[in-house]
This record gives structure tokens, C-alpha cells and sequence, in this order.
């Protein structure tokens, strides 16, 4: 049998028969080095998925089929540079994965104030699952740093983009959904949010109109206005009636005191904005 060397001199000979067999493997071993190389990039930001600190290990869940982590991480950025790459982006998964914590989410406050209206719920939930809200939840995870993005979006600072990590907690959450099925994802988003999740436990109800302020401002909406419709009774019984607007939708609510009425109608109101 002939030694790797000798068969290389043999190759390089001039005078010497050349082994064509021997020289194409040696050309495709060359031809994959190159390429790999070629991927070491890419490649570098999906390594940190595995590592101790990456999305993996913080969420405490091994993906079964490794393209859906792939796609969860893959921005759209990425894509426009690698044609090849048949991955695909993670807004699809995003969209699912909004969709998974938005239930998670609402099936904990609707166990947790058995006593809140539909509308107070839904303004819980809308704080808790804002881009604001959701963007440490995933540097926690460190979704940024195993992210694949395109060299344009890398070199204007999207890596930090508050957006770019809440999106990737919504894609990473659609993907377990994918993979592992629902409690898979709820037991993620649980122990994702546990802090937010642990902190809301701790604060009483807020009043209707904390709710819509809140609510409104997340939406980027004009702050709700009040005005006194009507007073009646005697002073020692009175009856005050109150609307509120915001961007052209009106609610109206009453009660015994002007404050009375004004939460009724922000309460109304926001019922009226979210259903």
C-alpha cells in the first residue's frame, strides 16, 4: 500500500504516472475545506446556540429538529447575502410565536385575578407582552449574540436593537412550540417571564383609567380625554355621567363621584378598544 506521501509526490510528479482517483479526492477534499471556510462566519453566531451560555442552555430546551433553531435565528438580512441558504427568516415563527405567549400569558392572569373584567386583563397582557417588555426577556436568553444577521444590519448596531431581541423570544418560542408542542412552549415562556411574571403576582389591580393610560400609550394612541356629560340628584346623592375619548372612539360611564365615573367609563372604554 502506498503512503499518503508517496501518493502526493506521485500526483506532483511530472515524469510519473498520475493516480486520477487518488488526485479527485484530494481536489474535493480541497474543494470542502474552502467552502467551510467559507461558512466559518455564518457559522460562528450558531455555535453560541450550544455553548453553556447560549439559547439553548439559558432556556433550558434541546431542539429535536436543529432547522427550526436555525430559522428562529435566521434575520431576513442574512438571507439577502446567502441565496444558497434555504433556511428561510424567523418572521413566520414570530408570528406564531406572539400568538403562544399572548395564551400563556392570559391563561396566568385569568387563573391569577379571578376578579378582573375582560378589559383589564387585556391591558395586563398588553404590558407584559410589548416589544419593551419582551426585549430583555431575550438578550436573557441570549438570542442577539446566536442570531444570524446580514453584514449591513451587523454593521448599524441591529445586534442591539431592542426590536431585533424581542423578535427573537417570539421566533424562539414558535419554534419549541413546533418542536416540542404546546407545553414545551409554556413551560419556555413561564420560566422566561418568571420575573415579570413574579412581579406582577406582587401588584394589586390597577384602576381603569391607569389601564387605558397605559394601554393607549403602548399603541401609540392620544392620551384619553374626560368630560362631565351630566350631573344629577341632590348633593348629598349624586349622579354624575362621564365620556371619555381616544383617536375618535367614545365610552361613557357613571357613578356616585366624578372619579366613580371616570373609571367606569376608561374601564368601558378599553373593553371597547380591545374586543
Amino acid at each position: 500500500m502506498r503512503t499518503a506521501s508517496v501518493a502526493n509526490r506521485e500526483c506532483r510528479g511530472r515524469d510519473r504516472e498520475i493516480d486520477p482517483c487518488l488526485c479527485v479526492l484530494k481536489g474535493e477534499h480541497e474543494t470542502k475545506a474552502k467552502s467551510g471556510s467559507k461558512r466559518k462566519p455564518a457559522a460562528a453566531a450558531l455555535r453560541a446556540r450550544g455553548s453553556p451560555s447560549g439559547p439553548e442552555a439559558k432556556a433550558k430546551y434541546r431542539f429535536r429538529d436543529r432547522r427550526l433553531l436555525e430559522t428562529a435565528l435566521t434575520h431576513r438580512s442574512y438571507l439577502h447575502e446567502h441565496n444558497d441558504d434555504r433556511s428561510g427568516d424567523f418572521e413566520r415563527l414570530e408570528f406564531l410565536g406572539d400568538a403562544v405567549i399572548d395564551l400563556v400569558v392570559a391563561e396566568r392572569l385569568y387563573k391569577k385575578f379571578p376578579d378582573l373584567h375582560e378589559g383589564e386583563l387585556t391591558a395586563i397582557r398588553a404590558s407584559l407582552v410589548s416589544g419593551n417588555a419582551l426585549a430583555p426577556i431575550g438578550v436573557r436568553l441570549a438570542l442577539p449574540k446566536a442570531a444570524r444577521l446580514g453584514r449591513g444590519e451587523e454593521e448599524s448596531s441591529g445586534r442591539e436593537r431592542a426590536g431585533l431581541a424581542a423578535s427573537l423570544f417570539e421566533s424562539f418560542v414558535g419554534a419549541v412550540y413546533l418542536d416540542g408542542g404546546y407545553e414545551s412552549a409554556r413551560v419556555l415562556v413561564e420560566r422566561a417571564m418568571s420575573r415579570e411574571l413574579r412581579g406582577l403576582q406582587a401588584a394589586p389591580p390597577k384602576s381603569g383609567k391607569t389601564l387605558l393610560q397605559e394601554w393607549v400609550q403602548a399603541q401609540h394612541l392620544p392620551l384619553p380625554r374626560y368630560l362631565v356629560v351630566e350631573v344629577r340628584g341632590p348633593e348629598h346623592q349624586r349622579d354624575f355621567r362621564v365620556a371619555v375619548e381616544v383617536d375618535g372612539r367614545v365610552a361613557e360611564g357613571s357613578g356616585m363621584s366624578k372619579r366613580e365615573a371616570e373609571e367606569a367609563a376608561a374601564s368601558a372604554l378599553l373593553d371597547k378598544l380591545t374586543a
